[in-house]
């Protein structure tokens, strides 16, 4: 959800980037915009591999290293960077 959020205001300014790191995709929007929502990245992009590759983790599974308060805080914050991209959007 942020990913596809960061990738629309790219979108919408007609740049393309092909990447899944949040902080990356931010960086291209702006530095004030990357230092802005950096805690929101952060969380949001220490989970893409291992939540989307089990194997990243070696023999251990993803319910084992990542529990409930993983999850709500990355909801959080996908939610935030999604409110956050919809109004720059209108």
């Amino acid at each position: 959800m942020g990913e596809k959020a960061i990738k629309a205001l790219l979108a919408a300014d007609d740049r393309d980037l092909r990447s899944h790191s949040l902080k990356a995709l931010l960086h291209e929007l702006d530095q004030a915009h990357a230092q802005h929502w950096q805690r929101q990245a952060r969380v949001l992009d220490k989970l893409y591999a291992p939540t989307r590759y089990p194997d990243a983790l070696g023999d251990e599974l993803p319910a084992e290293v990542f529990g409930p308060e993983d999850g709500a805080s990355a909801l959080l914050a996908a939610e935030e960077l999604l409110e956050w991209a919809s109004d720059q959007l209108q």
